[in-house]
């Protein structure tokens, strides 16, 4: 009798600890999705690290209030700390990491594109853009839209100005050159005359054909229904320079392209920037957050530290925790084919801090939202004066383009 009640106890024993576990493993116990951002110049690790924490935190809220038992890990690697950038994934492999935000760039996306693809890797790209890139891919999403679709952004700017003849300049690079043909190709049969002018580095050469075709259209057109659509940054800024005071590039209206909103280029040259804004009728094109009550939250939170508002590709990092969030919630698996069956259901329907991500055929952003940039000369500084509606296909203006206090 001792022997069967000391084995009954012993039972109990066992089934008590069983049980203990499972509720230890039921109420504490958390898988763990492995995730690596990577991020390049001229973002800082802090600023990435302020970024991916909001979201690290915003998204195990969000899982633990419906008793999804599963945490972040978050790895944050420095692009250019790696001799080759293959090297990244030779360590993503290692660490068993198949969740990737980053590559910001299509240079980086463009080299690593097949060890991706062979390596079952699931990479959201933030800011790679290049029509060379819109081919298809199956483990690559990209968060921007492409360089096609700024120039047709560029395109609906200058019909709804009304203008009738536009001349082109650009650097002969492929980048430039596929801005400057979607941009010819959406004005086909639209009554508006186009002259493309494409040069090596001879500024001034340039500037005398921007002159001469001014003067030629001007036989027929007033300067108000003239436009010089710009495509580049540093050659803009050159051609714009030196234009003198009595030149009639100054008399018509300038349109360039997001490369001069960029981050490096107004933090290294705002002043420079400033100074082409203000001494032409310049706007420029950009993807920027929405100005959600969402975005509002997270960049109060972002300027307390950094005294700035976070960018497009901050708002897309963000975005992106999310968006694999969403999958791996909704799929109930971190297995690799099952998220990227997700992202495509989840990105169109998340509303995140730069809109809905709406995926064509090659995993590339279909729309997007652009702001419109002018130069206000009562505050010495370039300001949002309207923007594009991606889904409504229209341009919206808060300050018309040729209001006193925005021209130069």
């Amino acid at each position: 009798m001792r022997i069967k009640n000391k084995t009954k106890r012993i039972l109990i024993f066992i089934t008590l600890i069983i049980v203990g576990i499972q509720v230890y493993i039921s109420f504490f116990h958390y898988n763990y999705i492995k995730l690596a951002v990577i991020y390049s110049e001229p973002y800082s690790k802090n600023e990435v690290e302020k970024i991916i924490n909001i979201a690290k935190c915003d998204i195990e809220n969000y899982f633990q209030e419906r008793g999804f038992k599963y945490k972040l890990n978050i790895y944050i690697l420095n692009c250019s700390l790696f001799d080759d950038i293959n090297d990244i994934i030779v360590k993503l492999n290692k660490e068993r990491i198949n969740l990737v935000i980053g590559f910001d760039y299509s240079y980086q996306i463009e080299k690593i594109f097949n060890l991706v693809e062979n390596n079952d890797i699931i990479v959201l790209s933030p800011n790679s853009s290049s029509d060379v890139l819109c081919i298809e891919k199956k483990h690559i999403f990209r968060l921007k839209t492409s360089d096609s679709y700024q120039g047709y952004v560029i395109s609906k700017i200058i019909q709804y100005e009304n203008k009738k003849a536009i001349i082109i300049t650009h650097l002969n690079t492929t980048w430039s050159n596929n801005i400057s043909q979607k941009i010819i190709n959406y004005l086909n049969n639209k009554n508006i005359i186009i002259s493309n002018i494409i040069y090596n580095n001879s500024t001034d050469y340039t500037i005398n054909q921007i002159e001469s075709c001014i003067s030629n259209f001007r036989k027929n057109f007033n300067e108000s229904q003239i436009a010089i659509v710009n495509i580049g940054i540093f050659d803009t800024i050159d051609i714009i320079t030196k234009l003198n005071n009595t030149s009639l590039a100054t008399n018509v209206l300038w349109i360039g392209s997001d490369a001069l909103m960029s981050k490096m280029i107004l933090q290294e040259y705002e002043t420079t920037i400033n100074m082409i804004f203000s001494k032409v009728s310049l706007i420029c094109v950009a993807q920027t957050p929405i100005k959600s009550d969402q975005y509002i939250k997270i960049n109060n939170q972002f300027k307390k530290i950094f005294d700035s508002d976070m960018d497009f590709i901050q708002c897309a990092r963000y975005d992106a925790c999310w968006i694999f969030a969403n999958s791996i919630y909704l799929s109930n698996s971190i297995d690799v084919n099952d998220i990227l069956q997700y992202i495509p259901l989840v990105s169109k329907s998340y509303s995140g801090l730069t809109g809905n991500y709406v995926f064509d055929n090659f995993n590339d952003r279909k729309y997007s939202n652009y702001s419109i940039y002018r130069y206000n000369k009562d505050k010495n500084e370039i300001k949002i004066i309207g923007y594009f509606d991606a889904e409504e296909d229209r341009i919206i203006l808060f300050h018309s383009i040729s209001t006193s206090s925005f021209i130069k």
